[in-house]
């Protein structure tokens, strides 16, 4: 099957959109970490259209690259969603002060999300499809802003929600609209050896995904700041169970 991969631009962001077919029915969006350049995710989508099969000829793949260039940092072609302060994550996680990170709104969080949502917006439009036919996600701090699209930037929240290696932040604003989750298949992965953003507080996140009757997986594992095939192939199975209810819909239209 031969897939088509340009870049392209939504919502002012400039993305990499790797179509399976003519006509998709679905769309992932996959939002990179802090310091990544807005192509470090694609080779996902490669395993992804592997595992799906002849599901992926239905699904758009969507990278966006973070608003904010931190080339000036010494990262050649890096970017982020919103700037971190280094310094004082790395005080919280010496200190195991969890509190400080969680209960944190990061500034520059709006600026992001308002792109980001714009983007999903425009794709939707151009597909002619609704939200529940959205995969949306990322790693890290891209897992952190999909968190917080779905719950606030989003008119209806997506059909997946995967979070790899991400964490717990703006949690009284998070705790406050996390029921509008229950119909959305979330997907949560961390390691337990995690020396950037804390194992303990993707295990609270969890928790407030369950309390809420959000239907929420998580795949923790022994190793560091990473994704695992494990997680990676769930998220597969999610989209090809969305592909499978767009072409159900698709045939009983007709």
């Amino acid at each position: 099957m031969a897939f088509q991969k340009k870049r392209v631009q939504f919502g002012g962001l400039k993305c990499v959109q790797i179509d399976g077919g003519k006509n998709p029915n679905t769309v992932v969006f996959c939002l990179h970490g802090f310091g990544a350049p807005g192509d470090d995710l694609v080779p996902v989508a490669e395993q992804w259209i592997d595992q799906l099969g002849s599901s992926a000829g239905s699904v758009r793949f969507v990278f966006p690259a973070g608003l904010l260039s931190l080339d000036a940092m010494g990262l050649a072609g890096g970017r982020a969603w919103w700037e971190l302060n280094m310094a004082r994550l790395m005080q919280a996680m010496e200190a195991r002060d969890f509190d400080e990170i969680q209960m944190h709104e990061p500034p520059g969080i709006s600026e992001a999300r308002t792109a980001v949502s714009t983007m999903i917006q425009e794709v939707m439009k151009e597909l002619d499809i609704a939200c529940s036919q959205v995969v949306l996600g990322g790693f890290s701090q891209g897992a952190m802003l999909a968190m917080d699209v779905a719950l606030r930037g989003m008119p209806s929240p997506p059909g997946v929600l995967f979070q790899y290696s991400g964490t717990l932040i703006c949690e009284p604003i998070w705790r406050k609209n996390v029921a509008k989750l229950v119909h959305t298949e979330v997907i949560q992965s961390h390691g337990s050896f995690d020396p950037i953003l804390p194992y303990e507080s993707a295990e609270r996140l969890y928790e407030i995904l369950k309390v809420a009757g959000v239907p929420a997986t998580f795949y923790p594992f022994d190793g560091p700041h990473t994704l695992t095939y494990e997680a990676i192939e769930a998220t597969a199975n999610a989209i090809s169970r969305l592909v499978d209810s767009a072409n159900q819909a698709n045939s009983a239209d007709k």
